[in-house]
């Protein structure tokens, strides 16, 4: 909006102080991991250019949307995939990329590397793409998250 100068914004989570490392816990501990990410935002003069548009929402009456209805952990190998809700394993990348239809190279993902960082996961994947020339100056970038509750956001910025 113009209204301040320099804005540092900061996306940190740390779940590992919460998590259960017992055998009983291992397997929802090893999906998360800590993480941090900052940035600090200009306003421009530039058409075209920072952030053009953002979006967010909450809705907790789809929050079983995120829940996996799971009948036993035989991944679908009796009754088929596509009566639980499993991805096709023949279409690469996640819940958005399959959606959009978009090829790795026009998605950054670093799950593999860290875990589910939540709130720093976006920080650490632009910081990730900038470092690996994978975005631009100018080039245009959609950031997209969802998350627990049934959250989601958008921005879109160049």
């Amino acid at each position: 909006t113009g209204m301040y100068k320099n804005i540092l914004l900061v996306g940190a989570e740390m779940h590992s102080m919460g998590l259960d490392y017992s055998d009983e816990g291992r397997a929802v501990t090893v999906i998360f991991g800590d993480g941090a990410g900052a940035v600090i935002l200009q306003p421009t003069e530039k058409e075209g250019q920072g952030i053009l548009t953002t979006h967010l929402h909450a809705d907790g009456t789809h929050a079983e949307e995120l829940a996996m209805i799971n009948p036993g952990s035989h991944g679908g190998y009796h009754l088929g995939t596509e009566k639980f809700g499993y991805p096709d394993p023949s279409v690469p990348g996640g819940f958005v990329q399959r959606a959009l239809k978009l090829p790795d190279e026009k998605v950054v993902n670093n799950i593999q590397k860290y875990g589910n960082t939540t709130a720093a996961s976006i920080p650490l994947a632009m910081c990730e793409a900038w470092e690996q020339g994978r975005i631009k100056e100018g080039d245009l970038v959609c950031l997209a998250a969802f998350g627990s509750g049934f959250t989601w956001g958008s921005a879109l910025i160049r």
